[in-house]
C-alpha cells in the first residue's frame, strides 16, 4: 500500500510563506515611499524665483487682500474684514493668521521650513490698507483722509418719472388728508435725502395694522439700501450691542416702542438728538461714530411713545384706516414703485425745495396730545379735565364750584378725590402747587384777611378760564382743539 505523502516540516513551510509575504510587502512600501519622496521634497523645498518675480508676487497678494482687508485703529488696533459691500467686522491679527494659515506661498517660504502665507505678506507690506479711524459721513462718498467711511451712498439713482400713487398715499392715508402735515412730511423725507447729516425730529405713525405704515417706510428703505434698518424690538434699537445700527441712516421701529417704556425714554431721545453714537459688537471693543440716525416709529398702540408736555422731537401722525387691508390699492402702489417709481421718488426728494424748511418747526398738530397726557403726572391730567369741565370739583357726585378762587386745602381735596376715582398717584401738596404755577403762570396766591377767617388760609387766585386754557395750551404746545378731546 502506498504511503501517504506528508510534508517534511509543515510549520517551517508556513513560516517561510509568511516571511516571504512580509518581505514582499515591505519592499512595496519602500518603493512607494521612494517614489513619493521627490514629491514631498519638492513640496517643502523653496521654489527659487528672481527678486523681480518676488516683488510682483507680493504686490499681487497685497492687491488681492486689500479688496477686503484693512488695519484700523479705534480704541485698539484691529483687522477690518469686509464681508460684502456694506458689512464688515473687526477681528484680531491672530484670527487673520488662522484664516489664511492654509494658503502657503511656497515661492516666498524659507529654506528653514518657515511657511509664509498670504496674511504674512499683507501684514508686513507698506502698501496694505490702513485707516486711522472709522467714520460715518454721508457728506462724502467713500473712504477719505485715512478714514474708513461706512457711508456708501444711496441705492437708487434719481430719474424723473411717476410715483404719484405713493405721494397720494402719504397725503391721504399717512397724513390723513391734512395738507400742512403732508407738506411737513414730504419735506422731512426730502431733508433726509438731501441733508442726511442733520437730525432733529422723528416721525410717529400710529394706526391699525394693514393701513400702510410699512408701505410708507419700506419705500424709503429701498432708496437707502444698506443704510435702512427695519427693526422690531426695543432692544435692537437701544440695546448695548448695536453693531447692526452702524450702517443705518434711517431706523424703522415697527411695533418696537410704546410709551410705557419709561426706562428707555432718555436713550430714545439721545438717539434722535445726540451728535455721537457708540457702536459695540458683542465680545469686541466699541467705537464712536457721528450720529445721523433718523427714526420712524410705527405702532398700533394708543400710547406709542412717551411724550413730554413740551416735546418737540416727535411728530405724531394718526394714520387713516380708509385703505385698511385694501390689497388691490397697495398692489397698485407697489407696481408703480417697481416700474420706475423708486427712481422717480428719489428724483422728487432730491429736487424738493428746502429753502424755508426747518424740521424742528412742526405744524400745529392735535395728534399725540393724548400721549402727552398719558405720559404726564396726575396733576396735569386733573387740571386739563378741570379746565375742560369748567370747575374744580368735577369728581364729586354733584359738582358745583366753578373755576373761582379756592383755598389751597380745598383745591387739594378736589384733586385727591379725582385721583382716587381715576386710580391715579396722588402728589404731595407742595408738588401740586409747584406744577400749578408751571401750567398756569398767571395764578397767584394770597392769605385770607383775618377778619374774613381767623385761621387765614392761603388761597389760589386764578385768572379767567380762557386765560387758564391758553396758558395750558402754550405749556403743552397744543391748539384749542384739546378742549374738544374726549
Amino acid at each position: 500500500m502506498d504511503k501517504p505523502i506528508i510534508p517534511e516540516d509543515p510549520i517551517s513551510s508556513t513560516s517561510d510563506t509568511l516571511e516571504e509575504k512580509s518581505k514582499k510587502r515591505a519592499g512595496e512600501l519602500k518603493a512607494s515611499a521612494a517614489a513619493a519622496a521627490p514629491k514631498a521634497e519638492h513640496k517643502n523645498k523653496q521654489i527659487s524665483i528672481s527678486e523681480q518675480e518676488k516683488t510682483a508676487l507680493e504686490a499681487a497678494i497685497v492687491e488681492e487682500l486689500n479688496r477686503t482687508l484693512a488695519i484700523v485703529h479705534t480704541s485698539s488696533t484691529y483687522v477690518l474684514i469686509e464681508k460684502d459691500e456694506t458689512e464688515f467686522v473687526l477681528d484680531s491679527r491672530t484670527s487673520l493668521l488662522v484664516l489664511y494659515e492654509n494658503q502657503v506661498i511656497h515661492e516666498l517660504s524659507c529654506e528653514n521650513g518657515k511657511k509664509i502665507t498670504k496674511s504674512h505678506v499683507w501684514l508686513k507690506s507698506p502698501n496694505r490698507r490702513t485707516f486711522r479711524n472709522i467714520v460715518f459721513n454721508p457728506m462724502i462718498a467713500g473712504h477719505y483722509e485715512g478714514n474708513f467711511n461706512i457711508w456708501k451712498g444711496f441705492a437708487v439713482k434719481p430719474i424723473q418719472g411717476d410715483c404719484s400713487l405713493f405721494w397720494d398715499h402719504v397725503e391721504n392715508i399717512v397724513c390723513n388728508g391734512r395738507k400742512p402735515h403732508y407738506i411737513y412730511v414730504r419735506k422731512w423725507l426730502a431733508h433726509l435725502i438731501q441733508k442726511p447729516w442733520i437730525i432733529a425730529t422723528a416721525l410717529v405713525l400710529r394706526g391699525k395694522q394693514g393701513t400702510g405704515k410699512g408701505t410708507f417706510a419700506h419705500a424709503l428703505g429701498k432708496l437707502l439700501g444698506a443704510h435702512y434698518a427695519p427693526l422690531s424690538t426695543l432692544d435692537q434699537i437701544l440695546g448695548r450691542f448695536n453693531s447692526h445700527l452702524k450702517n443705518a441712516i434711517l431706523i424703522f421701529a415697527d411695533e418696537a416702542i410704546w410709551g410705557g417704556n419709561k426706562r428707555e425714554v432718555g436713550a430714545l431721545k439721545a438717539l434722535i438728538t445726540e451728535p455721537k453714537l457708540f457702536i459695540e459688537a458683542k465680545g469686541k471693543d466699541g467705537y464712536w461714530i457721528d450720529n445721523f440716525k433718523h427714526l420712524i416709529v410705527s405702532s398700533n398702540e394708543d400710547w406709542a411713545v412717551h411724550l413730554d408736555p413740551d416735546d418737540r422731537r416727535f411728530f405724531v401722525l394718526d394714520i387713516s384706516a380708509d385703505r385698511k387691508e385694501d390689497f388691490e390699492y397697495f398692489g397698485k402702489i407697489q407696481k408703480q414703485l417697481e416700474n420706475g417709481g423708486y427712481e422717480a421718488l428719489m428724483y422728487d426728494l432730491l429736487h424738493e425745495d428746502l429753502a424755508e424748511f426747518d424740521p424742528k418747526v412742526m405744524p400745529e398738530n392735535y395728534a399725540g396730545f393724548d400721549m402727552k397726557l398719558e405720559s404726564a403726572s396726575s396733576i396735569d391730567r386733573f387740571v386739563h379735565t378741570s379746565l375742560k369741565e369748567g370747575c374744580w370739583d368735577h369728581a364729586n357726585a354733584g359738582p358745583s364750584e366753578t373755576l373761582k378762587d379756592l383755598p389751597i386745602d380745598r383745591f387739594y381735596d378736589h384733586y385727591k378725590t379725582w385721583c382716587e376715582r381715576e386710580k391715579q398717584t396722588v402728589l404731595r401738596k407742595e408738588q401740586v402747587g409747584k406744577r400749578l404755577r408751571a401750567l398756569i403762570p398767571e395764578m397767584k396766591t394770597k392769605r385770607t384777611p383775618r377778619e374774613e377767617n381767623p385761621t387765614r388760609p392761603v388761597i389760589y387766585i386764578f385768572p379767567p378760564i380762557e386765560e387758564c386754557r391758553i396758558s395750558f395750551e402754550k405749556f403743552y404746545k397744543q391748539s384749542s382743539e384739546i378742549w374738544e378731546w374726549s
